[in-house]
């Protein structure tokens, strides 16, 4: 019987571990490099989403609709307008900050809005009213392709009413309406955004005309305003001023009172009387002194008498005549009738000189009498005016006071007067203080959407998706596929691993297999102390993990090392072994060698050199019955004695019991775990079930695992052995011979 040790020099050079043997290498970990072998293991989905999202921003930046944004900036003056300067009344507010909001209030307020909607009649325009849009169906191809369906395929949509239709139309403006102040300046900020910029400029330049019309407006109506309150007070004022002076008066009227320019009448009365009686007195001492005068000298000597042109004309003609009767009576004598009749002529001009001498005087009497009756007139008058004037200074208190009353309703009568003059166009006309300081002009120049964010946006958004579509694939992913996922669900390291390759040439595939076959043979010999197991039981949680390829990949790996080795198919429910080396499902097999009907020599098949293969046999009652039977055990202690190796190839654990019953009759058990496929919840269960029968020399073997997608996870053994199987395979040939 061959020597059951494998020669040193006979064990390959490559190890087809789960880990790497180095302990720097075990511990070795770094966050982006999992990261990045993350992202390599699934790079198609993490590389189509990317695509996908990127290209839908893409296209959606390019065929989203432009939005065109036009400004304008209304001015609010700080100077007080001439119009109105009733502090009372039109006390104009400062530009601050309540202003501002105030005004950006009336800018924003529905009616407002309305006026604008109503001049521009935008009640018509689709991207303002809704019912006049249209369906989804029918935008669509105008959007992507430029043309429009035929009208009839798209539903209709009732118009809504006009109150409906208006409050749509203010919805509208106002979500693509902003008003603010302009920094600290005192200055508002009108801009609107629209889908056609010569839209948004007539909707900013609308607003600011009617918000410089609404300010016109309400001045207007506030100096209207002004005005009629003006009016009204004037009247009422002019009607007390007039009542006051009317007052003041019948006051004066009626207690005498009455002034001239500076004084009043009765003090001009004791003037004019006071002059009076002193020009009377001194008329009377005038002509007391003429009479003294023509009583004591005579009347010829009367300065009266004597200042007379009447006596001074008629001493005249009696001076003439009598020079004149001289001169003609040296001549003619004083009988001649020329001589006669002037002297009778200068007797008559005598006696006229007498008769108004007489005449004079007597007028002097009658003066000095007339002008004694004067001045005692004069001085009862002037006893009467300074008894008045003593009146007028008791009734000059309530005068005044009457006064200072009609003087204060004349001044506020003359105060709103001079208001209202102020308000009044003829004399200044009303300054409104508010300006446009710019108004809008159609921009060609789209202000959203801004296509590169969106692009921008759309790359970052899809290496989102993309990232959260790994990381979903990942946490999705079936089975265990990492060491660490193993060690944490076993508590131990894998024995190895059956790689699973589909891609490689036939010749290619067999040298792999027999590779990590070799290196499990060699691996199962060193988990008992370097004595190598008399048998082996192969078995999984569930179906399809492996088992008849494991075992006979084992087998062979034992046989070329010159072991006498037996597979034999104890799956009596589903035979795998009995198509694999070309026999009929009715061959004599482990049932039958149970049952006594053939010998184990006889059932046995020579498949390769020291490696023979009993199949499951016909089964005709419950296998469970059979392997339970006494008959099993002398088959089991038989083949001990005969083979060097005897590999049982089990039903899965989940399956059938049989497998646990075998457990017990075998010296080792080799749990297939197919690599990220078999759910942790049944290998838990499996080794549970082994772990109660106390199966002995349990291990756990990775199945059919894709050495490329194994790469991926950070293994660096099956990195080395995907990179450099080529130089390994050669290696590994030298190695053997």
């Amino acid at each position: 019987m061959p020597s059951k040790m494998l020669a040193p020099n006979s064990i390959p050079l490559s190890d087809f571990s789960w880990r790497a043997e180095s302990p720097l290498l075990a511990t070795e970990t770094s966050i982006p490099r999992d990261i990045y072998r993350v992202v390599a293991r699934h790079k198609y989905v993490f590389a189509a989403t990317l695509l996908l999202v990127t290209a839908s921003s893409v296209v959606v930046a390019k065929y989203l609709p432009g939005q065109y944004t036009s400004s304008s900036t209304v001015v609010i003056e700080t100077s007080q307008p001439e119009a109105v300067t009733l502090n009372e009344m039109l006390t104009d507010t400062r530009a601050d900050a309540e202003a501002i909001a105030t005004e950006l209030e009336i800018l924003y307020s529905r009616e407002f809005i309305e006026q604008v909607a109503n001049r521009l009649k935008l009640v018509d325009n689709p991207e303002f009213n809704p019912a006049l849009r249209h369906g989804l169906l029918e935008a669509m191809p105008t959007a992507l392709f430029g043309y429009r369906l035929p009208a009839s395929w798209a539903a209709a949509r009732p118009v809504a009413p006009g109150h409906r239709a208006m409050n749509d139309v203010v919805a509208s403006i106002k979500n693509h309406l902003v008003v603010g102040p302009l920094g600290r300046a005192r200055a508002i900020r009108i801009a609107f955004t629209s889908g056609d910029p010569r839209t948004a400029a007539a909707i900013v330049n609308t607003m600011a005309d009617l918000y410089m019309a609404e300010h016109g407006r309400i001045r207007d109506e506030q100096t209207r305003l002004a005005n009629s309150w003006i009016d009204q007070r004037l009247l009422v004022l002019k009607n007390k001023a007039d009542a006051s002076s009317a007052a003041v008066g019948l006051y004066k009227t009626q207690h005498g009172l009455l002034r001239s320019r500076d004084s009043l009448l009765v003090e001009q009365e004791v003037g004019e009387v006071s002059t009076q009686l002193t020009a009377a007195q001194a008329r009377q001492t005038d002509a007391a002194v003429a009479l003294a005068d023509a009583s004591r000298a005579g009347p010829q000597q009367v300065s009266t008498v004597l200042n007379s042109p009447v006596i001074q004309q008629l001493r005249a003609q009696e001076a003439r005549l009598t020079v004149e009767n001289a001169e003609l009576s040296s001549q003619l004598g004083d009988a001649h009738p020329i001589e006669i009749g002037i002297d009778a002529r200068i007797r008559d001009i005598r006696s006229q000189i007498a008769a108004e001498t007489s005449r004079l005087i007597h007028s002097l009497q009658s003066a000095n009498e007339m002008a004694s009756a004067s001045r005692a007139a004069t001085a009862a008058r002037m006893a009467e005016a300074r008894l008045h004037v003593e009146q007028a200074d008791t009734l000059q208190t309530g005068l005044q006071a009457k006064e200072r009353e009609a003087a204060v309703d004349s001044a506020f009568y003359q105060t709103f007067l001079t208001r209202s003059k102020e308000t009044d166009p003829q004399f200044n006309f009303p300054r409104i203080n508010v300006r446009v300081l710019s108004w809008a002009v159609p921009t060609d120049r789209p202000s959203s959407p801004n296509r590169s964010l969106i692009v921008l946006a759309g790359l970052v958004l899809g290496l989102i998706m993309a990232s959260a579509a790994v990381a979903l694939r990942e946490m999705l992913a079936k089975g265990l596929r990492t060491p660490e996922s193993f060690e944490r669900l076993l508590g131990f390291s894998p024995l190895g691993i059956v790689p699973f390759l589909r891609r490689h040439s036939e010749q290619r595939q067999q040298e792999t297999l027999q590779d990590a076959a070799a290196v499990l043979w060699a691996r199962l010999a060193g988990s008992q102390d370097g004595k190598l197991p008399r048998s082996v039981l192969v078995t999984s949680a569930v179906p399809r993990e492996g088992k008849t390829t494991c075992s006979r990949l084992l087998g062979m790996a034992a046989a070329e090392r010159g072991q006498r080795v037996l597979i034999v198919d104890a799956d009596l429910y589903r035979s795998s072994l009995t198509t694999t080396v070309g026999q009929h499902a009715g061959a004599a097999g482990l049932a039958d060698i149970i049952r006594g009907d053939v010998t184990m020599n006889d059932a046995a098949i020579k498949h390769l050199p020291n490696l023979d293969i009993i199949t499951a046999g016909r089964a005709d009652r419950a296998p469970i019955r059979l392997l339970t039977q006494m008959p099993f055990d002398r088959f089991m202690a038989q083949a001990e004695a005969e083979y060097d190796l005897v590999i049982l190839d089990s039903p899965p654990m989940l399956v059938s019991s049989d497998a646990g019953l075998l457990a017990s009759s075998v010296e080792a058990t080799l749990l297939l775990v197919r690599w990220g496929h078999t759910p942790a919840s049944a290998i838990k269960a499996a080794l549970r079930q082994l772990s109660d029968i106390r199966a002995r020399g349990l291990q756990v073997v990775v199945s059919q695992v894709d050495l490329a997608k194994h790469a991926k996870y950070g293994d660096a053994t099956s990195q080395a052995m995907l990179r450099h199987g080529r130089k390994y395979h050669q290696l590994l040939g030298l190695a053997a011979r």
